[in-house]
C-alpha cells in the first residue's frame, strides 16, 4: 500500500508564506525573528518536498513562480483562518484599529469617537491617520488595520466597502507649482490610488499655468 506523503514541518510553510507575502526573505526573517538563512533553508526544503520551484530571484527580493502563487493562495487562506480562530483572552479587551486621512480624522471621526466608544464599551479603539494611503495599507501584522475610512468610489478590489457618507470636496489653492508631478507631490496625491478623482488632473494643470 502506498503511504500518503507526510506533511512538511509547520516552520517550512510558515517561512514560505511570510516570504511570499512580504516579497523578501530578509523581511520574512525579521517578522519571524529568525535569520534570512533559516528562511532560505526552510523554503528550499519545502521546494524539495513539493518537487516544484516556489520562488525566483527578482532584484533584491523574490518573486513567486506559477506553482508558488498557487501554493501561496492556499496557504494564505489557511493562515488567515488560523489567525482569526485564536481564542480571545478574558484579560484582554477586543481591539478595533481604525485608519484614515488627517481631514477625516479631525473633522469626522474624532468628534464622534466618544459616541463610538460608548457603543463599543468593551473594545479598545485606536486611531491612526496618515496622508499616504500606502502607509495605511501596511501589510505588516503589527500595523494592519481593521477598518480604513477613505475617500473614493467604493470600488476597492479585495476589500469589503460600505458607504458612510457623501462628501463634496472643493479644491482651493494659492500654490503655483512648476510641474504636474510637483503639484501631485505638494497636494499629497502622488500615490496612484489617489489619482482616479474625476478631472483632478485638469484642475491641477490649471493651477500651474
Amino acid at each position: 500500500m502506498t503511504q500518503p506523503p507526510t506533511a512538511p514541518p509547520l516552520t517550512w510553510p510558515r517561512a514560505f508564506e511570510a516570504a511570499a507575502r512580504l516579497g523578501s526573505l530578509k523581511a520574512a526573517a525579521e517578522e519571524l525573528s529568525v535569520t534570512p538563512s533559516t528562511i532560505s533553508h526552510h523554503v528550499r526544503d519545502l521546494e524539495v518536498r513539493l518537487g516544484v520551484p516556489l520562488f525566483t530571484k527578482q532584484g533584491r527580493g523574490v518573486a513567486l513562480t506559477f506553482e508558488g502563487e498557487q501554493y501561496f493562495r492556499t496557504l494564505r487562506q489557511a493562515f488567515e483562518l488560523l489567525r482569526g480562530s485564536a481564542p480571545e483572552s478574558a484579560d484582554q479587551p477586543r481591539r478595533l484599529r481604525i485608519g484614515c486621512f488627517p481631514f477625516l480624522a479631525n473633522e469626522v471621526i474624532v468628534p464622534r469617537l466618544d459616541e463610538l466608544q460608548r457603543v463599543l464599551a468593551d473594545t479598545a479603539i485606536t486611531l491612526r491617520n496618515d496622508t499616504h494611503l500606502d502607509a495605511l495599507l501596511d501589510p505588516q501584522p503589527a500595523n494592519r488595520l481593521d477598518v480604513l475610512v477613505r475617500y473614493g468610489t467604493g470600488d476597492f478590489p479585495g476589500y469589503l466597502s460600505l458607504e458612510l457618507a457623501r462628501l463634496e470636496l472643493v479644491p482651493i489653492t494659492a500654490f503655483s507649482a512648476p510641474t504636474i508631478e510637483r503639484a501631485y507631490l505638494v497636494y499629497g496625491l502622488h500615490n496612484e490610488h489617489n489619482r482616479d478623482i474625476p478631472r483632478l488632473h485638469e484642475w491641477l494643470k490649471a493651477t500651474i499655468t
